[in-house]
């Protein structure tokens, strides 16, 4: 399967399809979808408890729609969907990903400078995004496991990752529609862009995929060929609330690619 923006929907059996599109309005239906699958993980009932259903809602939407906007989303960003009876007034989103592709590099090597002022832009929108966090949120628990996990991906994969690395950046599945092999098609799509794309003109070659998962995540991504490369686990909210919460890394090298994991 080729990346095409806006393919026609490939139509599965009982009633679903399968759809590659750019991220797009309305928004809900793939809100919807995750808010559903991640009703019960710890990590989000954690940071989320006090915060009004409504308002999150509103909240992540309107983020949605300014991710939207990211001329690097538009270029990169691919939105995958199985949705159940497509076109019809019973139409549902029961599975999405989101795969982020590798940045274009630059055309020349930057100067140290430039990097120091890349990095400190990337600093400054995550801090603008916590800034805008609604009341309630545990922006302290939020930002100590974006920092780790970065720290983790940075250590293992370098600091130019998302220049080398597919990403997948979200997966969910309703728990109604779950072992029907939907999240292996939805993990397959980005595993199968990082082996077709992986050569580049300029000879900054793709090395691969990566993904973050919990462990309840592992057996899927392990079955699609991935490797257990790293793991992090978060001590946060304090003993009697919350308590080792782990992330894993996982990659899957595109053929011909060597490294140190």
């Amino acid at each position: 399967m080729s990346v095409l923006r806006d393919a026609p929907p490939i139509v599965l059996p009982d009633g679903f399809s399968f759809s590659i599109r750019k991220l797009s309005e309305p928004y809900y239906p793939i809100y919807d979808c995750s808010n559903d699958a991640f009703s019960s993980d710890s990590l989000n009932s954690l940071i989320w408890t006090n915060v009004d259903p409504k308002v999150r809602r509103n909240w992540t939407l309107e983020r949605m729609k300014k991710n939207d906007q990211d001329p690097k989303n538009q270029a990169q960003r691919w939105d995958l969907k199985i949705t159940k009876h497509p076109g019809t007034a019973e139409e549902e989103v029961v599975a999405a990903a989101t795969w982020l592709a590798p940045d274009v590099p630059e055309k020349e090597e930057l100067t140290e400078e430039q990097k120091e002022a890349k990095k400190e832009k990337a600093k400054k929108d995550t801090e603008e995004m916590i800034a805008s966090f609604p009341e309630g949120l545990g922006h302290n628990d939020y930002r100590t496991l974006e920092d780790r996990v970065i720290k983790m991906v940075h250590m293992y994969l370098g600091e130019d990752v998302d220049q080398k690395w597919w990403n997948l950046r979200m997966l969910a599945t309703r728990p109604g529609y779950q072992r029907r092999g939907f999240a292996a098609m939805l993990i397959q799509w980005g595993l199968d862009q990082a082996e077709k794309h992986s050569q580049r003109e300029d000879g900054k070659d793709i090395q691969g995929a990566y993904i973050i998962a919990t462990p309840s995540g592992l057996p899927a991504y392990l079955k699609a060929g991935c490797t257990e490369v790293a793991s992090v686990t978060h001590n946060i909210g304090g003993e009697d609330i919350f308590e080792g919460y782990k992330h894993v890394m996982l990659i899957r090298r595109a053929p011909g690619r060597k490294g140190g994991l």
